[in-house]
């Protein structure tokens, strides 16, 4: 279980505010694009595409992702699965050390698993023979269902790398 203290910073986190106040203020949202770019490759396709290829000549594997998750607006779901399978297909043009990072909840987890693993297995056909998906935990309420559907798509042959949380006593048997 979580100490009140982390709980409370993880519902402001995953509350938007933080979101709506760095929107609200420019000076804000400038500085923190700054501390975020040690994580975040840019704000746009050709930013990620750009330091993906700088990584990879300096021998560093990247993955890329489409930020986003908690989603259960059904229309926001399509939206969110096909601009990652447009990602999936424009990941060729990349060095063959790029996967692409996924959480499920970002397309359509928290509506069914079914919807989410239809959505999975559009955006794992559009990759690349030698793309791996990289599948995020996300919380511990969501952690069977991440990973059933991911344990699904992998048995149905598609290429994926599952994150555990460190944090969860139950990781090691998962």
């Amino acid at each position: 279980r979580m100490n009140s203290a982390r709980q409370i910073l993880y519902k402001i986190a995953v509350s938007g505010v933080p979101e709506r106040v760095l929107d609200a203020v420019p000076a804000l949202e400038h500085e923190a694009y700054k501390q975020a770019l040690r994580y975040v490759a840019g704000r746009d396709r050709e930013d990620a595409f750009s330091r993906v290829r700088e990584l990879a000549a300096d021998g560093v594997r990247a993955s890329i992702d489409l930020f986003g998750e908690q989603v259960t607006d059904p229309l926001v779901v399509d939206q969110a699965a096909d601009a990652y399978v447009d990602l999936a297909q424009a990941v060729g043009e990349l060095p063959e050390t790029t996967s692409l990072s996924i959480d499920l909840s970002h397309v359509g987890l928290d509506i069914s698993s079914e919807l989410c693993t239809d959505k999975l297995q559009r955006i794992t056909a559009a990759m690349p023979a030698w793309c791996r998906l990289e599948i995020g935990a996300e919380d511990a309420t969501r952690t069977d269902r991440v990973l059933d559907v991911s344990l699904g798509a992998a048995t149905s042959g598609a290429r994926i790398m599952q994150t555990l949380q460190a944090n969860l006593r139950r990781s090691a048997d998962d």
